[in-house]
């Protein structure tokens, strides 16, 4: 429907994303813990919920959507792989894959600005299903002072019939 706002509070959802490296940098300092199973899982946390639901049903369609998935994915994929790392010892190579988190994290940032504004956009415009069925004619106007003049237009023409409910 035109007009109405997506439901993801998109401002909380990156600074939820840029949170997780924080969490990550918790969980080497040993100050909190998470499974690698859960922080790999890009369905478990908001951001993901509604990607697999509301986001696909609206936006899949949308390029910058479906790189928002397939990063959102590796992103946790990444995560996992620094529990993992952690929980086998290996603490340097798991600050080196937080790096990649904290990147990884900025873009999936950037593809939710670019998300939002889609939505922006299409919340504002009528979508091209609920546009009438405008038929185009065109038309050539008489000659009027010169002999072989004439002028070309276009007329738009539609009918109540052609409008769908939105």
């Amino acid at each position: 429907p035109v007009g109405r706002k997506p439901s993801l509070d998109f401002g909380s959802a990156r600074t939820k994303h840029r949170n997780w490296t924080t969490k990550l940098e918790s969980v080497l300092s040993g100050r909190e813990s998470v499974s690698a199973e859960d922080a790999g899982n890009p369905h478990l946390c908001d951001l993901g919920k509604w990607l697999d639901g509301e986001g696909q049903s609206k936006y899949g369609h949308l390029p910058t959507m479906r790189e928002l998935t397939r990063e959102h994915a590796q992103f946790h994929q990444c995560c996992a792989e620094v529990v993992e790392l952690n929980s086998k010892d290996y603490k340097s190579a798991a600050k080196a894959k937080l790096k990649e988190v904290t990147t990884r994290s900025g873009q999936i940032v950037s593809l939710l600005t670019l998300i939002e504004k889609e939505a922006d956009n299409s919340a504002s415009t009528v979508a091209p299903s609920a546009a009438p069925n405008v038929t185009k004619m065109e038309f050539k106007a008489p000659d009027v002072e010169k002999k072989g003049a004439s002028e070309s237009f276009t007329a738009m023409s539609d009918s109540d019939s052609d409008w769908e409910e939105f």
